[in-house]
């Protein structure tokens, strides 16, 4: 079941709106996404050119999210519970900066097994000539 059907927490309710006014700025038809930190396809206000155009993703903590009207360029607007467009804070901003070098470092690990193991297929594919070996 999604946040967005489930009883929301005390202010939470309040990103519902947040979002709603997001999509109608943007010219993103709203439509009820659950808040898992995931985009979720959108159609756009412009008729059947726009279907499937458009992207709402809601935060898992119920913050805030982001909508993108792809017709506009690559633009991703943030929108928040508690003002729309207000900037995060120190806590907020750290928090993010954590995840992400959390997120980056898993991906450099990931990135230096997948190379470890691609050196090993191309070292056991390289054919030996006995004559040359040392």
């Amino acid at each position: 079941m999604s946040n967005a059907l489930q009883a929301a927490p005390a202010g939470a309710s309040d990103i519902w709106e947040a979002a709603r006014r997001a999509c109608a700025e943007h010219g993103i038809i709203f439509r009820d996404v659950p808040a898992d930190g995931k985009p979720h396809v959108a159609d756009l206000a412009d008729g059947r050119h726009g279907k499937g155009d458009g992207q709402v993703l809601v935060f898992p903590d119920l913050k805030g999210g982001w909508v993108a009207n792809f017709h506009n360029g690559r633009e991703v607007v943030q929108f928040w519970a508690d003002a729309p467009g207000r900037p995060p804070s120190e806590e907020e901003r750290a928090e993010r900066d954590k995840r992400k070098a959390a997120t980056q470092a898993k991906a450099d690990a990931d990135n230096a097994a997948a190379a470890k193991r691609a050196e090993a297929v191309i070292r056991a594919a390289i054919p030996t000539d006995p004559r040359t070996r040392t």
